[in-house]
This record gives C-alpha cells, structure tokens and sequence, in this order.
C-alpha cells in the first residue's frame, strides 16, 4: 500500500475540496514530495491505464516539438496533482499513462488533459496554427472554451495487479512498434521503454518513477517490455529448455527403439535354436 504518515493523511484532508490551481501551488511547493511515497500494486492501492485520443482522432501529435510539450506538460501535471508516472507513449493522435492512484482517478485525468490541452492549444495559437485551430473548434462554444483538444471517451482503467500491471506496461511500449514507426520498441523516443530496460538515454523527454514500486514477486519487474536484456535473457533460456526437451524425447524414442530391435532379435534367436 502506498505510505502515508498520519501528518499526511490529515494534510490531504484539509487541502481536499480546493480548486486545481490551489492544489497545484500546494503540491509544486511541497519539496520532495515524492521522496518517500512507495507503493505495492494491490486492490487497496490500484495503479490507473490511461488513455487519452485527440478530437476526431486528428494528429495533434505528431510533430516532435508538440510532443515535447506534450511530455513537459505531463510532468507539469504529475506535480500538480501528486501522482506518480510508471509508463508512457504519446503518438501521433493519442497517448498512454501509467500512474498510481492518490486521488479519484477522474480527478488525475482532468490534471492530465487540462495541462496537456491548455499548453498544446497554448503554442498552436502562439504560432498560428489557425488550420489546426479551426479543426479543434466546438461547434458551439463558450468563452474560454472555443477549443477542445479531447474526445470526450477517455479511458481510465484500474489496475489491481502486478500481472496486469506488466501487461500494460507492455502495450504502451508496443505502441509504435504496432503502428509500424519503428522496428523495436526502443527506437521510439516519446516513450519510457528505455527506462524498464535499464538503458536510458541522457536525452530522455519524460522521467518516470519505477523506483517507488515495491514489487512482491521479484520476477514481475525483469520481464518488463517484451524487449531489451533482461526479456533477451528469459527468452534464450526458454529457448534453450524447449531444445533440451525435444533432445530428452529424441534420446528416450532411441532407447526404446533400441530395446525393441534388441528384444525382436532375441525372439528370432531362440526361434532358429529350436530343435
């Protein structure tokens, strides 16, 4: 379960009710917040699969600059809102979020969606990208909300185990590799594959917070992506036990074969010394 001192639990309760722009000076102001929050994936403590689509299923995305705002404005919302990030991808008309739990997970997606939405709409209309804008338009709008970056069907899913919890974190980082980007899942730069197989980059566009789950079965966090040393090592030696199965039945069909040929000649011998 996710640590919280009695000090903590109390401070969530006076903060509860406020606005999102309060709850982000409080919790941008909170040094080291995260320190020393751990978590075990349990039903008392479930992470969230998020997913997000743009409008129209439009490539909002898809250029390497709006995904990098994307990725500043995930973190923007990651401290705002206080939830921990375990996996992501953004492509080019949708993204995927693996977070813990600290508050109703209708509440983690508004922090997510609203800071992405306002700083992506933010440079389209630095910019003017009026084309993109017009395809973002509502139909009917009111103001301050002439735009929409967002389908309204946004998923969220709990996630209660360390088996789906891996399952999930496979399937984003499969995402590009599905879409036919790239060829292997750590080719692709705007997602945190790199960091489940232990090989990050410098250059990474969004940290993630592997080292605050505490896993119970040991074994959970080294098959992590399907891909990298760790998988590579699992599936040499399931490799190497198939062989060494299909050699034990090869040798066992030899040696009966062997002692059928051997108990036919037998027969055949004490036939030809009959009198």
């Amino acid at each position: 379960m996710r640590g919280k001192s009695l000090t903590c639990r109390t401070t969530a309760l006076q903060i509860l009710g406020r606005s999102p722009t309060v709850l982000a000076k409080f919790f941008t102001c909170q040094a080291g917040y995260h320190s020393n929050v751990r978590l075990t994936i349990s039903k008392d403590d479930p992470c969230l699969f998020i997913s997000a689509v743009a409008k129209n299923r439009l490539p909002v995305f898809k250029r390497d600059v709006l995904k990098e705002i994307t990725c500043k404005a995930i973190d923007e919302a990651r401290v705002s809102c206080g939830f921990l990030l375990f996996a992501y991808v953004i492509m080019s008309d949708h993204l995927h979020l693996l977070t813990d739990s600290p508050r109703k997970p209708s509440v983690v997606l508004q922090f997510i969606k609203g800071i992405v939405s306002r700083r992506v709409l933010g440079y389209l209309k630095e910019m003017n990208y009026e084309t993109s804008l017009k395809k973002l338009e509502h139909d009917t709008w009111k103001q301050n909300h002439r735009y929409s970056l967002w389908q309204h069907d946004s998923e969220v899913f709990s996630v209660s185990s360390e088996a789906t919890f891996m399952q999930k974190v496979n399937y984003i980082h499969q995402n590009p590799v599905r879409a036919g980007f790239v060829d292997r899942a750590e080719d692709y730069c705007w997602s945190s594959v790199r960091f489940w197989n232990k090989c990050p980059r410098d250059d990474e566009p969004l940290r993630v917070d592997i080292d605050k789950i505490v896993w119970r079965r040991s074994s959970t966090a080294q098959s992590s992506s399907g891909s990298g040393p760790a998988s590579q090592r699992l599936a040499a030696h399931r490799r190497g036990k198939a062989i060494t199965q299909v050699l034990g039945y090869l040798v066992r069909a030899e040696f009966v074969l062997t002692l059928r040929r051997l108990a036919a000649h037998r027969r055949g011998t004490a036939i030809a010394e009959e009198p």
